[in-house]
């Protein structure tokens, strides 16, 4: 849960001023977002899907990658340039 505990103000160009809400997140959330980060990083450096599927307790590689799948953006071109190499052999 997110609660809102303060207020921070900011002046831009032209004299505007801007208020922002100063946030205090929970410890779940905090796990949540320390969970994502994980998540995200291993599949970024090229983690197997079904390995971090196992590990993140997901009941399938499909959970995983239904949330996930947008951090995997050389995914689709590492196939593309397999399937260019055994096709060239």
């Amino acid at each position: 849960m997110v609660r809102i505990i303060g207020e921070k103000t900011t002046q831009q160009k032209g004299g505007q001023v801007r208020r922002h809400p100063i946030l205090e997140r929970s410890r779940h959330d905090m796990f949540h977002v320390l969970r994502h980060t994980y998540a995200s990083v291993q599949l970024e450096a090229g983690e197997s899907v079904v390995s971090l599927s196992q590990w993140l307790v997901h009941a399938s590689p499909a959970i995983t990658l239904e949330h996930y799948a947008h951090f995997m953006p050389g995914a689709g071109r590492r196939g593309l340039a397999a399937i260019d190499l055994w096709l060239a052999a």
